[in-house]
């Protein structure tokens, strides 16, 4: 077999490897590639893939920009930097590199959404709106652009706005539970409790294992009074993600309604050793 059918092997190798999700030997398998083909663009953004799937984002953004710089118009490796970007907290930077990659594909309906989640993130929701009324327009059942459309309402206190949203997503998908949870949050800000934990439980039916339906629960029977109910499901909470500090806040809050200070305090002690400069936690151990 000749150099170049072994090489052309390799390619194949990286590619099998990549649908595998191999990421440790697609990374390997690129460097092959890359000491024969140092200006191979598709290698470079391969690796960049990998490293992004093993969350080295720095690395990974390297790769991006080595596989740009050999083609300016690499829609993907547009789309994934700027969702490297994102990843680090970059959200302008972000936002360029969507906005580039729009420029060489407009009708891309995943991108228009990766802008809208950009521009939440920078407080621009009237232009995050857009880029979901946009993608509704490319394509009008889906329900992930009704779904972001309602957090963004949300974020602009547009509730009953939120709420046609979400109705919208479980009218596309009746099992979409985070849809059913966001539903149920919408319904407290309108105070229609008796729904909210009606579309809490049918969320729970859906995925029993759904952290933010069992502390959006706990939020409601702690404001309607219920705190052993509130304590059960703060714990719920926790045993899915023990490092949940606003669970651990919760928790101490319902557990000094109930009168058990120690343990209350140590709930606050634990949120002080995930984020030592949570506020709230600070000024509940000084009282």
């Amino acid at each position: 077999m000749g150099i170049l059918s072994l090489f052309k092997n390799k390619k194949e190798n990286c590619n099998e490897l990549m649908k595998s999700r191999k990421y440790e030997e697609v990374i390997r398998c690129c460097d092959e590639i890359l000491k024969k083909e140092p200006e191979n663009s598709i290698a470079w953004y391969n690796k960049g893939w990998a490293l992004t799937k093993l969350e080295k984002f720095e690395e990974a953004l390297q790769c991006y920009e080595k596989a740009l710089g050999l083609n300016p118009e690499y829609e993907d490796a547009w789309v994934n930097k700027g969702r490297v970007l994102e990843e680090l907290g970059r959200f302008n930077e972000s936002l360029n590199c969507y906005n580039t990659a729009l420029n060489l594909d407009s009708k891309d309906e995943y991108l228009w959404i990766n802008r809208g989640r950009v521009l939440e993130e920078l407080g621009r929701f009237n232009e995050a709106i857009e880029c979901y009324n946009k993608v509704l327009e490319l394509n009008s059942s889906l329900e992930m652009a009704f779904y972001y459309k309602g957090d963004v309402f949300s974020s602009l206190e547009r509730y009953y706005g939120a709420l046609d949203c979400y109705n919208k997503v479980l009218e596309l998908n009746p099992e979409a539970y985070y849809a059913w949870t966001r539903k149920a949050d919408t319904l407290i800000k309108l105070e229609m409790y008796d729904e909210a934990m009606k579309c809490y439980k049918e969320s729970l039916k859906l995925n029993p294992n759904f952290e933010y339906t069992f502390y959006g629960m706990a939020n409601l029977f702690k404001k309607l009074g219920k705190f052993e109910e509130a304590f059960v499901c703060y714990n719920k909470t926790l045993e899915i993600d023990s490092e949940d500090e606003n669970a651990w806040y919760e928790k101490g809050i319902v557990l000094e309604k109930l009168e058990r200070y120690s343990e209350a305090l140590e709930c606050y002690d634990k949120v002080l050793e995930l984020n030592s400069e949570f506020e709230d936690a600070i000024k509940a151990k000084k009282t």
